[in-house]
């Protein structure tokens, strides 16, 4: 038996929301999601994913994804962007999710994702001039090529870094 279907069903007349998960098809988790629920209420289905539910200031937003913050960004910018709060989220193999720890969690993720980007960089022009000084040092100043990959490498580093900064600095 295939399992893995749910929903949320949301009433926007009365703000009230209910979810199902692990059925066995859409139509038997959209009618669980829907039992008890004013006559006004949508639904939004999902399938071995995340579904996400998100309120804002006279709007609503779902969103599904195999990733909770995924899930979660895409309801938020469809219920209003900043202004919206997350309500509700679900697993549909497992069902209720903690919506702040998952947000948190992905949010670290990519942090260190960034991080790490981050490093690497440094690293990589680290050893780059590690080898220029130790070339210079055994073959003396007979080392045009690599002299002029060095600088190349600085300066593509260089502008990296500024358009880094000044995205930064116009959000």
């Amino acid at each position: 038996m295939v399992t893995g279907h749910g929903a949320i069903a949301y009433s926007p007349s009365t703000g009230q929301s209910n979810t199902s998960w692990c059925w066995p098809d859409r139509q038997q988790a959209e009618q669980r999601a829907l039992d008890g629920m004013p006559a006004d209420s949508v639904t939004w289905y999902g399938h071995h994913a995340f579904v996400a539910l998100a309120r804002g200031p006279g709007l609503y937003g779902f969103g599904d994804s195999r990733s909770g913050a995924q899930a979660m960004q895409t309801a938020l910018e469809n219920a209003g962007g900043s202004a919206a709060g997350i309500v509700m989220l679900i697993h549909t193999n497992t069902g209720q999710r903690d919506p702040q720890s998952e947000w948190a969690a992905a949010q670290r993720i990519a942090e260190v994702k960034h991080a790490i980007g981050r490093g690497i960089w440094r690293y990589v022009i680290t050893c780059l001039w590690i080898l220029y000084v130790i070339a210079i040092a055994a073959v003396g100043s007979k080392v045009p090529i690599v002299a002029d990959l060095m600088i190349a490498a600085g300066i593509i580093y260089a502008v990296i870094r500024y358009r880094q900064r000044r995205r930064r600095r116009r959000q």
